[in-house]
């Protein structure tokens, strides 16, 4: 699993950040999304991007686990 892009928006206060994730052996993209709350003093770039990568590695592991029980039904 690697980290494409991290974005972060000053104006809305929105961080994006998309991964990309090997399942069966095709590469797939999966994307995050994080805001900032509104009465957070102190906003931090580089935690928001990092929520979103989080989010976006999320995404990654239930697909993989989806695809696993996915397989595991064939079998049966």
């Amino acid at each position: 699993m690697r980290l494409v892009s991290a974005y972060y928006s000053e104006n809305t206060g929105v961080s994006y950040a998309t991964v990309v994730h090997s399942i069966n052996g095709l590469e797939r993209r999966f994307e995050g999304i994080a805001k900032v709350h509104p009465e957070e003093e102190s906003k931090s770039r580089f935690t928001g991007c990092r929520y979103a990568e989080m989010r976006a590695q999320i995404k990654a592991l239930k697909a993989e686990r989806q695809s696993l029980i996915w397989k595991c039904e064939e079998c049966r």
